[in-house]
């Protein structure tokens, strides 16, 4: 959409490794249709991990094993254990319920500020996984103290943070490289940040209908 308003080529190869990603995340949601008794809260949390996949299996062919170890070696691995980790703290040391129960005072409209609240992890942090690690206790203690599915806070989390990520700096940079549009990153910010506000409130307004009928 941005290449067709700005009228730039792209990369028929980036658009296709770009498509991947919701490809893999519509995959892992049939999958989550046939899932019994099972934790569906960490489930559906773990499930972000999915995507990723399909690139690494892909990097291996492209690039070859050692590229690829390479690559790995130096992505920041301890940032994202770090993140994990802060995760289970908020959870072990009460921060999760003192913020779900402040939360719990937006009533019928925490709905959609539950999927805010993904979009701004997300926008933040630049991950779904990392959202739904830091906010996904504080959804299920909100969901559970105002009487709602607390999955359906969890999805909303995660929905909600798929917003976000149009406007979260790696997949800008992403689209710049993409794009070979260098140097205008300020500009697909300003041109996605109200789509990506926009599209939020709308799936803020589709888990709202969901949590009440």
């Amino acid at each position: 959409m941005i290449c067709g308003t700005v009228g730039y080529d792209f990369s028929i190869g980036a658009f296709a490794v770009l498509m991947i990603s919701p490809i893999s995340f519509a995959i892992g949601n049939l999958l989550l249709r046939q899932a019994r008794d099972v934790p569906m809260f960490d489930l559906i949390a773990w499930l972000c991990l999915v995507p990723p996949l399909p690139l690494f299996a892909l990097a291996l062919l492209t690039d070859g094993p050692q590229a690829t170890l390479n690559a790995l070696i130096h992505m920041s691995l301890t940032g994202f254990a770090c993140m994990l980790a802060l995760g289970y703290v908020t959870r072990y040391s009460g921060t999760d319920a003192a913020l779900g129960l402040a939360f719990a005072q937006t009533g019928v409209l925490y709905p959609m500020f539950g999927t805010l609240l993904g979009w701004l992890g997300v926008a933040l942090t630049g991950s779904d996984t990392a959202s739904n690690v830091l906010f996904g206790g504080l959804q299920k203690i909100t969901a559970q103290q105002l009487g709602l599915n607390p999955v359906l806070m969890a999805a909303a989390n995660s929905s909600g943070g798929v917003m976000g990520k149009m406007i979260d700096a790696q997949s800008i940079v992403v689209a710049s490289t993409a794009t070979r549009w260098y140097g205008h990153e300020g500009e697909i910010l300003r041109f996605v940040f109200f789509h990506s506000i926009a599209l939020a409130i709308l799936v803020g307004v589709l888990v709202t209908i969901q949590a009440y009928m």
